[in-house]
């Protein structure tokens, strides 16, 4: 090798010689000569062979240092330019690969991260750089002024906490993609992934994942895709978009069984129209479009409105002049087109309103980091803010068993929900009169001319209510009474029990239980009350009593093995069965028989799954539990219990989970009936058919109700009390035909006169009450239920 070097003294050494020889030269211009390193592996070699070598190097050099002293200063420059070395030019292709390599696994080892990603409880340790270069979203927050990391948090790194529901497993995949450049997802879980990418403005893995979700939609997923945060305001999911909603629209039919369609929130509406010929040339499109901006207007008009208020109650609807939608709770008393069916409409809705606010929208632009990311930001203005406004038909059609019932998937605000139209014909008739006594004597020498006389004793008066409010009360039928035992009220568990009347509207106090029971099974065997468990209030109970209606005494039986609340009760042939409950902290499997001679509960198979607040009852020859919870969270499992060979199995699974609701057998169909899904009290109901196999959605309820006792009484099935998610109640509720109501016809008066003149076999006390006021005579409470 060539180096020009400046040089005073040159000193030669080997390890192979052990020799240094100095040579004294002294020369202040440049010394040319073959440098080579002595530490080199290739010296000792050279000295090997030739073992005159390093006297050599110094002949060479000594020769190079006289050329040059000879030289005139002017040839310097010219020797210079001799001596100049062309430039390296070298591309290693693997750098990128390895550096990044090298970089994943200090990010694995924690090793230089200086920035952590924080999901609920788990850490995401990583190098800001190197998510800045692949997230613009990200390289925004790390660089804005106001958020820089403080002192301390420079030396140990900045924590950023992510809310708005990111998944764990997304945000782990896209910095694993960030270190790789590769996306390696199961198909399962792209739509988490495809969700993050668009919220970190990660172009590249989004547009991907909408590629991929646009060549795989089906029926399961098509809804998950269409309700993604994010993809109504992201340009580049606007194929993806459009295709998912003709995929819905094209397949609706398909998809009004499935599971995915019946979780979304159901928007009940009925349009009543003048004529026949009115319904009959409606076009459906049209007029789910009008139902659309029917609730499009609520919503500017109510600030507090949610999608949760429109789906808990049902909204009559007509048709007014301008061709617009109108509540039909605005047409006056004395209107051409009033109706019995509006009026019945007006008395459910009698309650008063609160003021409406007018609805007002942030124009104002969030910063990045309020979308995602927080130290002290609230989250509800985060969602708030993220969800863009977004009131879309997507697809409808007419049911084909009902071509008078449509169905129809909207957006609401961004939020995906289901319209369940049904159209009527309006019959106008004069104005019904307040629904009270008075009037129904009046009758009989004014008749009404707008009905048929044979219907005139269709007048209703509202249900009487109980004596208080309260939930989780026992309720069973003997002797065509509804019967309600204890249950909880506002401040402790109750030993009351009361017989309702259908027939007269009226309740009569029997024998008080010997125990004050809450949250605990009754059922009836034999003409006997056999109220099994529950709590008192401190403990769990395993007293068990019965109540014999010819003695008119409650006696106590047999005690269950342990003491255990929330359990579900019911007789099957000559047995009484105690089915699972809260024992301890959670649910329990066990359950129990109670033997023909009363003696003792025996044990049968347990549970596949342990739980309380389950309902229970006996269907096509076999016990169905349905629902309840493991410890808090509900549950949709149905199992089912066979006596003859004294093992469960799993049922079909209810459409939605549900704690504390009721379950009643009638005509052929089984009913699961309000409850709670964990975070609100349920109005709705389900409907299993063994004919198809699934459950469906039935009427809903005219109240929501939580710990609700459903009962069988004649044919119509009875709710009674229960929590609405603000207060207890007092008032019940029954179903027939199919439609839930809380008014029942009023006697003719010789109903009225045999009624008076029989009594109640099983009334200790006659504290008959009239027809109560149609209200809830409780209190707001502040603890759970």
């Amino acid at each position: 090798f060539a180096q020009t070097i400046h040089v005073k003294k040159i000193k030669f050494s080997t390890s192979v010689t052990q020799h240094t020889h100095t040579s004294p030269f002294h020369h202040p211009g440049l010394l040319i000569f073959p440098f080579f390193p002595l530490s080199h592996s290739l010296f000792p070699w050279y000295l090997r062979k030739d073992p005159s070598f390093l006297h050599k190097m110094r002949l060479i050099l000594e020769r190079r240092l006289l050329d040059h002293s000879k030289m005139v200063s002017e040839d310097d420059d010219a020797l210079l330019e001799l001596s100049v070395i062309p430039n390296l030019i070298w591309t290693d292709d693997n750098v990128h690969d390895s550096t990044l390599s090298a970089l994943n696994q200090m990010r694995k080892n924690k090793h230089f991260c200086d920035v952590t990603l924080q999901v609920g409880k788990q850490d995401f340790p990583s190098h800001r750089a190197v998510l800045a270069a692949v997230s613009p979203y990200l390289f925004e927050l790390f660089t804005a002024k106001e958020d820089q990391p403080t002192v301390k948090e420079a030396g140990h790194g900045i924590i950023y906490k992510l809310n708005g529901g990111f998944d764990k497993y997304a945000l782990e995949k896209l910095i694993e993609y960030a270190y790789t450049g590769c996306l390696n997802v199961p198909g399962e879980k792209i739509i988490p992934v495809y969700a993050a990418a668009i919220r970190l403005k990660m172009d590249n893995v989004s547009s991907e994942c909408a590629r991929f979700l646009c060549s795989n939609l089906d029926l399961t997923t098509c809804f998950e895709t269409r309700a993604l945060t994010g993809i109504i305001c992201s340009k580049l999911s606007s194929d993806l978009l459009s295709k998912v909603d003709k995929f819905i629209a094209d397949n609706l039919m398909a998809l009004r069984e499935s599971r995915e369609l019946r979780s979304l929130p159901r928007i009940c509406l009925e349009i009543l129209h003048n004529s026949k010929e009115g319904l009959e040339s409606a076009l459906v499109p049209n007029l789910c479009q009008l139902c659309l901006i029917w609730i499009h207007q609520q919503w500017n008009e109510d600030e507090c409105l949610t999608i949760e208020d429109l789906t808990s109650k049902d909204y009559l609807l007509f048709i007014a002049e301008d061709n617009t939608l109108q509540d039909c709770d605005l047409i006056g008393e004395d209107s051409q087109i009033n109706s019995e069916r509006i009026q019945d409409y007006k008395k459910s809705n009698h309650t008063s309103k609160a003021k409406k606010s007018p609805r007002i929208y942030s124009v104002k632009p969030s910063k990045a980091k309020e979308l995602l990311y927080t130290r002290h930001i609230n989250q509800d203005e985060v969602k708030t803010e993220e969800r863009s406004e977004d009131w879309k038909l997507i697809a409808c059609s007419n049911l084909e068993d009902d071509k008078r019932s449509i169905l129809g998937v909207v957006t609401v605000n961004g939020s995906l929900a289901t319209l369940s139209i049904i159209q009527r014909i309006n019959t106008p008739t004069k104005t019904l009169s307040e629904f009270n006594l008075s009037v129904h004597q009046q009758k009989h020498t004014s008749p009404r001319i707008s009905r048929p006389p044979s219907v005139d004793k269709d007048d209703f008066t509202p249900v009487a209510v109980m004596n208080e409010a309260k939930c989780a009360v026992g309720g069973c039928c003997l002797d065509g009474k509804l019967i309600i035992c204890g249950g909880y009220d506002r401040g402790e568990c109750l030993n009351r029990v009361e017989s309702y009347n259908p027939i007269s509207n009226r309740w009569t106090s029997l024998e008080p239980m010997l125990t004050k029971r809450g949250r605990f099974g009754i059922t009836t065997l034999n003409g006997c009350i056999y109220a099994v468990g529950g709590s008192n209030g401190s403990t769990e109970l395993s007293s068990v009593e019965k109540y014999d209606k010819r003695t008119k005494k409650w006696s106590v039986i047999a005690s269950l093995p342990i003491g255990i609340s929330n359990n579900g009760v019911c007789t099957f042939g000559d047995r009484v069965y105690c089915i699972g409950g809260l024992y301890g902290q959670s649910g329990t499997k066990f359950c129990y028989a109670l033997n023909e001679e009363q003696t003792q509960w025996n044990k049968i198979c347990s549970l596949n799954i342990g739980r309380s607040q389950t309902a229970v009852t006996v269907f096509q020859d076999k016990i169905w539990v349905v629902g309840g919870c493991d410890s808090w969270a509900p549950l949709n499992y149905v199992e089912i219990y066979d006596p003859i060979t004294n093992l469960w199995q799993f049922g079909p699974p209810l459409m939605s989970p549900r704690r504390g609701c009721g379950l009643t057998a009638k005509d052929g169909l089984l009913y699961a009936i309000g409850g709670s899904d964990g975070t609100r009290s349920l109005c709705t109901t389900e409907v299993y058919d063994p004919s198809i196999g699934v459950w469906r959605v039935g009427s809903n309820m005219t109240s929501c109700r939580t710990n609700v006792s459903t009962v069988l009484v004649g044919n119509s099935i009875w709710a009674i009390g229960g929590f609405s998610g603000k207060i207890f109640l007092n008032t019940l509720e029954y179903m027939e035909v199919d439609e839930w109501t809380n008014y029942i016809p009023i006697k003719s008066d010789d109903e009225e006169a045999n009624e008076s003149s029989s009594s109640d076999p099983m009334s200790n006390r006659d504290t008959s009450s009239t027809p109560a006021p149609h209200n809830n005579q409780s209190s707001s409470v502040h603890f759970d239920i």
